[in-house]
């Protein structure tokens, strides 16, 4: 949702990249949702690690801790999954702000064969795997040495300034603080914290602040109470609904709160407001 992707370009910059290193690369959103990859299918080891609901779950996790500790260093990170294959991952960003990641990897830099195929097998010890696939499948992964990997990295790097200068992936502001808005509009008596409004629109705090500090100057918190001291005012002097009630209405699970929050900001109670104003 967040994401603008111009697919066509993205399609022949990463189809151009695969022709050369014959590695999978897919980019992925700020809230670690894949949104494009070439080849669109996992690798044969992949696949067959993708078929089980705990390995898949798993996969998931890995990437999501890789693209985690590439937003704590903002920088290109490389680790190992939780089956043992080596994976890569650089920031791509808009005006200094993260909005997404870029990853190749589905491969390993154990040049001892042997080796990597034992601690693969050691490490997906405990998964409902079939031996006889699992021994077909190991073998199938690609190695690539360090050095090569190096060049890669160099060259995903230069991919993450192209994206952003020529515009191939871009934050897409505008259409979803509107639908953010209309959300908190007719949400007024949902959970609207940071976290639940991230967790809504697949984005994450950073990106957040990022598409509303010029709307909401003094944060979304208090554009949030703001507009629920409106819907309050209205509905105190529109209706004969109880405090209690309201307060409810409006996202306040303590009445007792809510009147003191809406004395503050209103310099009297609701009650008085009522009397006032009704």
């Amino acid at each position: 949702m967040v994401l603008d992707v111009n697919i066509g370009k993205l399609t022949s910059l990463i189809q151009s990249f695969y022709k050369l290193t014959k590695i999978k690369i897919a980019v992925y959103d700020d809230n670690f949702n894949e949104i494009f990859a070439y080849p669109k299918n996992d690798s044969t080891f992949c696949e067959m690690m993708n078929k089980f609901p705990e390995t898949r779950f798993n996969c998931r996790e890995s990437v999501k801790k890789l693209c985690a500790e590439c937003r704590k260093t903002n920088r290109l990170v490389t680790l190992t999954c939780h089956a043992g294959l080596t994976e890569v991952v650089a920031p791509l960003y808009e005006n200094d702000v993260i909005i997404g990641y870029i990853m190749f990897g589905q491969i390993t830099n154990t040049k001892d064969k042997q080796k990597f195929i034992e601690s693969a097998k050691f490490l997906c010890r405990n998964y409902p795997l079939d031996k006889k696939e699992f021994a077909e499948k190991i073998v199938t992964v690609p190695y690539k040495n360090n050095e090569h990997i190096m060049a890669v990295s160099e060259i995903i790097n230069s991919f993450t300034a192209y994206i952003y200068l020529d515009h191939i992936v871009t934050l897409k502001k505008e259409e979803t603080l509107s639908l953010l808005m209309e959300y908190i509009e007719n949400n007024l008596s949902a959970d609207l914290s940071a976290q639940k409004l991230c967790e809504k629109f697949y984005i994450s705090k950073t990106i957040l602040y990022e598409i509303t500090k010029r709307s909401m100057p003094d944060g979304v918190a208090k554009y949030i109470r703001s507009k629920r001291m409106d819907m309050a005012r209205k509905l105190i002097t529109k209706t004969d609904k109880s405090i209690e009630e309201i307060s409810g209405m409006v996202g306040f699970v303590d009445s007792n709160y809510f009147r003191r929050v809406f004395k503050k900001e209103n310099g009297m109670s609701a009650s008085a407001y009522r009397k006032n104003f009704s």
